[in-house]
């Protein structure tokens, strides 16, 4: 009888030889198709929190630079970068309106008449934790004067920081700055107010940084 004298020295049958060569050739190709991989080829949303490592950081080498964009980032958590504030009413309808929200804090503003001899006035408020100073100039046109304070604020409540008023057909101005803090937080706000009784509108614009 013939005897496979191959088989006695352990050569590799054919369908043996195939199957490595089968699976040397698709291990290549998923090495080169993961070291090709770009956008294009990831399904969106496809890619989710549990293909991270939990607790591992996304650095900065990870990330292309300029790539990220301010829908990207929460813009509130910035130290030093200044958010404009802008109210201008047209109407002193009492309409309560937001002026902008950094960290903790949002200032809203309102605007609306006051008594019956054509007086209108602006109010600032200030919702959040902690506390809150103001220094301000106020002008009109019956005196100048310096103005400070302070207060407790409560997270949820809205606290009255700021007026600014005017007689009918006049014009009040005020300026300064209103500080909130909350531990080692500090949000600085720095306004220009301006209050016209003739035309029975207000306006406030300045900036608002966490600094």
């Amino acid at each position: 009888m013939a005897t496979n004298r191959f088989a006695s020295i352990g050569v590799p049958r054919h369908a043996t030889v195939v199957a490595y060569l089968a699976l040397t050739v698709a291990l290549s190709g998923a090495a080169y198709a993961a070291g090709n991989i770009g956008s294009k080829d990831i399904i969106d949303g496809s890619i989710q929190s549990v293909d991270l490592k939990d607790g591992a950081a996304v650095r900065g080498v990870d990330v292309v630079d300029n790539s990220l964009t301010g829908a990207d980032v929460d813009e509130g958590t910035l130290i030093g970068i200044p958010h404009k504030l802008l109210m201008d009413r047209h109407s002193a309808d009492g309409t309560v309106v937001t002026l902008g929200t950094i960290a903790a804090w949002t200032l809203k503003g309102k605007c609306y008449p006051h008594g019956d001899q054509g007086s209108i006035f602006l109010d600032i408020y200030a919702n959040g934790p902690g506390e809150e100073q103001v220094g301000a100039d106020i002008a009109d046109a019956a005196q100048y004067r310096t103005f400070a304070s302070g207060a407790f604020l409560a997270k949820g409540q809205d606290k009255l920081v700021l007026t600014a008023g005017a007689g009918e057909n006049l014009t009040g101005r005020e300026w300064g700055t209103i500080w909130l803090r909350s531990g080692n937080t500090i949000v600085q706000v720095d306004f220009h107010a301006l209050v016209d009784g003739s035309g029975q509108e207000c306006l406030l614009y300045g900036t608002m940084t966490r600094v």
